[in-house]
């Protein structure tokens, strides 16, 4: 018996917690895009999930793009149940985010311009 691809797979995100689907995207960044991502975690990462200095085919695997890129992961939780209303809560994730993005590269607590963002 073969798995029925016309039928969605239930998956259970809203089951992880943050730290949980933090690693979860860190290891399917790694996994597509190769060892040059660096997986960061805790307090420490100052805003990195994950990070890549170099080129990456990323978001296309056919196009090249120059890096740094910085990759951000945002658990929203309850975001995948029925009827949920997450878009407030992202979006003010996102707005700090960037803000604090800004902050970083003008204190020199990052020592690079990112060129790609992406959130997960």
């Amino acid at each position: 018996m073969g798995i029925d691809m016309s039928q969605p797979i239930p998956y259970q995100l809203d089951t992880l917690g943050w730290m949980q689907f933090e690693y979860l995207i860190q290891v399917l960044l790694k996994s597509e895009l190769g060892i040059g991502v660096e997986s960061w975690g805790g307090s420490a990462d100052h805003g990195r999930d994950a990070y890549c200095a170099t080129e990456l085919n990323f978001p296309s695997r056919h196009t090249t793009n120059p890096g740094p890129f910085v990759f951000q992961a945002k658990f929203v939780s309850g975001a995948n149940a029925a009827g949920a209303d997450f878009e407030n809560d992202l979006t003010s994730a996102i707005s700090k985010e960037a803000a604090l993005i800004a902050g970083r590269v003008e204190a020199g607590r990052w020592k690079f311009v990112p060129q790609q963002y992406a959130l997960f």
